[in-house]
């Protein structure tokens, strides 16, 4: 992190959330969410197990999702960004391929 950086930032806080739930294959390979969402590791591996005991020939495996979530206070002056001029805009627009005429 840059001097600027580092000193502009303030409150910095980070949030994780682990989250678990059950995949059953589907006939064209794909995996489908099979279970509810589940906070702890041991609830879902019971889903997965009844999974597995209700359909017995099919394939199911556990998944797990981390999201993690940072939020900082920056200062005023990076927080209110410069408003783009039109040409700005429209170069924007067509450097993207969405620019109309």
């Amino acid at each position: 992190m840059s001097e600027e950086t580092s000193a502009g930032v303030r409150d910095l806080s980070l949030h994780m959330t682990v989250e678990w739930h059950a995949e059953t294959r589907q006939p064209d390979g794909t995996w489908e969410q099979s279970s509810s969402v589940q906070p702890e590791r041991h609830e879902a591996v019971r889903c997965l197990a009844g999974l597995a005991r209700r359909w017995p020939d099919d394939a199911h495996r556990l998944r797990r999702r981390t999201t993690t979530v940072m939020t900082e206070t920056v200062p005023s002056s990076v927080a209110t960004p410069s408003t783009p001029t039109s040409g700005q805009q429209r170069g924007v627009q067509e450097a993207d391929g969405d620019s109309q005429m």
